[in-house]
């Protein structure tokens, strides 16, 4: 039994119940045995179709499993193999038997995407799944695997049904209920899946699902937890590395979103060098078209001046955002440039204002993603002085550069040689809190130099960090992985 009264056995006996009259624990074997198989074989069918719509079948293609052959979307019929058994040697799998469809042909794998978070958990994990299956599902037949209560309306089918992600025993039956031709593709950060990030559980069944045939990609946001002295904090770092070495070794191809992570990977696994790639995050906060005189009237909504200078930071409050130097940086700037405006949107910081300078402060607190974006569009410098140095996994980086908004930001280890060498952000030592006060000084100071950057700021963005383009970098890697199509098994 799971936490709060579920359990997998209620749904056998539930079953079981409604149909013999009476109890499961006075039921067949053979009765249960049915049940299983009559609810794997349903949830296969209704998880990668619309619910109340004709489903999916394991390859991908519509199909109605209660009767009748299913049908690809050009109409074509398919029938079950002979043997009615799938790759894994279970009921229900089908192969093209149809007269110029040939049935060796390699026909495209549905996706599963598997996530802890989705919306509306707050978070740059729950938004990145949403977004990542959105844009995906354009191109492939794509699904969510998630926790409880999550939204389920989507343009995209969602199986809301985890409770625990760190039981394994539950996982495996969820995962079992999955077509077993489909593509896993799990959003992987450490601490989602166990205790301080350590799950070894987890790893066997990884390497269990490997063996079974099963291919699997896992999307990397973060990798571990810094050493630290302490002897917890240095088991947690040592554990972290330990099951990523695990993932390198079972994943069919492992996305990392900083490109410094990758490139030390690459180089401490030479042999696996072949699977990871750089894949960033982009933001989920999408432009929203505005009026012309945008600018104005959103400082006039806000009671700001029209002329003047906006300063922005956005995002969750945490010692690695360093919000204390933009603080510092915007005190500076008031007092040698005259009023600037501070604004700060995301969860409502406890932080000390000089009281001088509050009425020049707008602290907004949580925004809708198109405030978000209308506020964007409204600043003249966003400041991101993160302690591990900018990279491509931060989303509140990629929504200011997608936003053409100059930005003012750090370098440090987690910083990789493309944004480190970049002329359309500008950026500081992440030790140097002074360096970053006279940047953003600089920077507001210097309106011809800061529009242009932005603008460089925003090619940039569209040409290699929006969604489009990252789901399309995904898509190719998977497909010259050869893990986008499968082969059915040949009539017998």
């Amino acid at each position: 039994m799971c936490e709060g009264g579920y359990s997998y056995s209620s749904r056998w006996d539930h079953g079981m119940e409604s149909r013999a009259g009476h109890g499961g624990s006075s039921t067949s074997t053979a009765l249960r045995a049915e049940y299983e198989y009559e609810y794997e074989r349903e949830s296969k069918a209704s998880f990668l179709g619309q619910p109340g719509a004709i489903g999916c079948n394991a390859f991908g293609v519509r199909d109605d499993t209660v009767k009748g052959n299913p049908t690809l979307p050009n109409g074509q019929c398919l029938s079950r193999t002979a043997s009615g058994l799938d790759r894994l040697g279970r009921p229900g799998s089908m192969v093209a038997s149809v007269e110029g469809f040939l049935e060796d042909r390699p026909v495209q794998r549905p996706i599963v995407i598997l996530s802890p978070l989705l919306p509306p958990m707050r978070g740059g994990l729950a938004d990145h799944t949403w977004m990542l299956a959105r844009h995906l599902s354009t191109r492939h037949p794509v699904a969510v695997l998630s926790s409880r209560d999550v939204y389920t309306d989507a343009p995209f089918p969602i199986r809301a049904t985890v409770h625990d992600w760190e039981d394994m025993t539950e996982l495996e039956l969820e995962l079992g209920a999955l077509p077993s031709d489909a593509l896993l593709v799990w959003q992987y950060v450490p601490h989602m899946y166990g205790r301080g990030g350590v799950n070894r559980g987890l790893t066997k069944l990884w390497q269990g699902m490997r063996k079974s045939g099963r291919k699997q990609v896992v999307i990397a946001h973060e990798i571990a937890a810094p050493w630290g002295r302490l002897p917890n904090q240095w088991w947690y770092a040592w554990n972290h590395r330990r099951q990523w070495r695990s993932i390198l070794g079972m994943a069919d191809l492992v996305p990392i979103s900083t490109e410094a992570w990758t490139e030390e990977w690459k180089a401490a696994e030479p042999a696996r060098a072949s699977k990871m790639l750089t894949l960033a995050s982009p933001s989920s906060i999408e432009r929203v078209p505005v009026e012309p005189g945008h600018r104005t009237a959103w400082r006039a909504a806000q009671g700001i001046p029209a002329d003047a200078k906006i300063l922005l930071w956005w995002g969750s409050v945490s010692g690695a955002k360093q919000l204390m130097w933009v603080v510092d940086a915007w005190e500076t700037a008031c007092a040698r440039l005259g009023p600037v405006y501070l604004c700060i949107v995301g969860g409502n910081p406890s932080i000390g204002l000089p009281g001088s300078l509050k009425p020049y402060s707008r602290i907004l607190g949580y925004l809708k993603a198109e405030e978000v974006s209308r506020c964007l569009q409204a600043a003249d410098l966003v400041a991101l002085p993160f302690s591990d140095g900018a990279s491509e996994r931060r989303t509140t980086l990629m929504a200011a550069l997608g936003h053409g908004v100059a930005v003012v930001s750090t370098v440090g280890h987690n910083t990789g040689p493309t944004l480190r060498g970049a002329d359309f952000l500008s950026l500081v030592p992440a030790t140097d809190a002074s360096a970053f006060i006279e940047r953003v000084t600089s920077l507001l100071r210097d309106d011809a130099g800061r529009n242009e950057m932005a603008k460089r700021g925003l090619a940039r963005h569209d040409a290699a960090y929006s969604w489009p383009v990252v789901t399309q970098q995904l898509s190719s890697a998977l497909d010259a992985a050869g893990l986008l199509s499968v082969v059915p098994l040949p009539r017998r």
